[in-house]
């Protein structure tokens, strides 16, 4: 098994920042589905497997973050 790298928290940001930039693409709603953004990854170039797990997870918290956001009341886009 491939060993992880640990990632700085600039890394991280930036991976929250183009999943972001990915959700825009696809929408400005909450609630992309896990299959819209494997297919905008494919339609962008995004072909290899640790960037696009990365970018998954990354998706999942802004989305996750998003969902937190609307129930406390909070406007949300990407």
């Amino acid at each position: 098994m491939k060993e992880q790298k640990i990632l700085s928290i600039e890394e991280e940001n930036e991976l929250l920042a183009t999943a972001s930039e990915v959700l825009e693409k696809i929408g400005n709603m909450p609630g992309v589905s896990a299959l819209e953004f494997e297919l905008k990854l494919d339609t962008l170039g995004i072909k290899e497997k640790e960037r696009r797990e990365q970018l998954m997870n990354a998706a999942i918290s802004v989305e996750y973050m998003m969902k937190l956001a609307a129930i406390m009341g909070y406007d949300t886009i990407h």
